[in-house]
């Protein structure tokens, strides 16, 4: 059975809808990217969970980069998730407001 890699085209379109097509780390800036708060790891996973929309942000580049370099205060702003959380368990900083993430 292969890994999967990436979210499918549908569940993209749920987070890029959700985003309103800016950032949904700072509101500002269109969004580019979509980020994994719990991390794929090392060639990938079979966790369904990985790609669903609880788990995507759909970030700036610049964003992205400050959630990847800034690992602590990523996690304690949800834009990353432990290993052993459930992303649709656990609020992200978003816009400037802590929220459950969802198709919305």
């Amino acid at each position: 059975m292969s890994r999967k890699t990436g979210p499918d085209a549908r569940t993209v379109a749920l987070v890029q809808a959700r985003s309103g097509g800016l950032c949904e780390k700072c509101g500002f800036t269109e969004g580019q990217q979509i980020h994994h708060r719990k991390p794929r790891g090392m060639g990938g996973t079979r966790d369904a969970a990985i790609n669903s929309p609880a788990n995507l942000l759909h970030v700036c580049q610049l964003c992205h980069s400050v959630i990847e370099y800034n690992r602590t205060r990523a996690y304690s702003n949800g834009w990353l998730v432990h290993s052993y959380a459930e992303p649709a368990d656990v609020p992200v900083f978003y816009r400037g407001a802590r929220k459950l993430l969802d198709y919305e």
